[in-house]
């Protein structure tokens, strides 16, 4: 059996290989109808959340999350140096007191600590961190619900609209038929517009 390189679920299958080899889907020249069909319908989910979970997470560790505590904190900033493609520091300008330099985070950060200790005797600390666990669980719930529902809906929206096409039909009906048969045809990919012998 040959499938077209430029069909749609040959693109779906292609990307389920996002992180094999160097640079990302390195895919195999053949296969068989049924890893073909069962990847192509299972896996396209876990590896789109995979790549956003770690894009997120790299995202977040390597440059969101430093540079959050350094403003914060009155440290500065992290910028990219396009000469070396290194992460640099960029402080904030100090303030000049009758001339003298105090850097910015040694006012900035005891302010954050007395607001900190504010916080905390104004509010018991019990009750705190009561209506923060329940806060966070309401906002941590109420995203992965929309996240899951929405990520489901276009998985649904994608076969949907792909079973519509002809080439999407044959290839469930030549599945079903190798499940009864209990025989799996290999499945060789060709080029769209490469003439094809049997």
């Amino acid at each position: 059996m040959r499938i077209p390189k430029n069909s749609w679920h040959y693109r779906v299958w292609k990307f389920t290989y996002a992180f094999r080899g160097k640079e990302g889907f390195e895919v195999p020249e053949e296969t068989n109808l049924c890893r073909y069909v069962s990847r192509t319908l299972l896996l396209p989910v876990p590896v789109f959340l995979a790549m956003i979970t770690l894009f997120v997470v790299i995202g977040g560790i390597f440059f969101v999350l430093p540079n959050v505590a350094m403003v914060l904190v009155g440290y500065g900033t992290l910028a990219l140096d396009e000469g070396t493609r290194m992460y640099r520091r960029h402080p904030f300008p100090g303030i000049s007191v009758r001339g003298r330099t105090i850097p910015t985070w040694a006012i900035v950060s005891p302010t954050w600590l007395l607001i900190a200790l504010a916080t905390l005797v104004a509010f018991f600390p019990s009750q705190l961190a009561t209506a923060g666990t329940y806060v966070a669980y309401g906002v941590g719930g109420v995203t992965v619900g929309v996240l899951a529902f929405y990520v489901l809906y276009l998985f649904i929206a994608i076969i949907v609209s792909a079973c519509r096409r002809w080439e999407g039909w044959d290839i469930a009906k030549e599945y079903v038929k190798a499940k009864k048969r209990r025989f799996c045809p290999v499945i060789k990919f060709e080029e769209a517009n490469a003439p094809h012998a049997g």
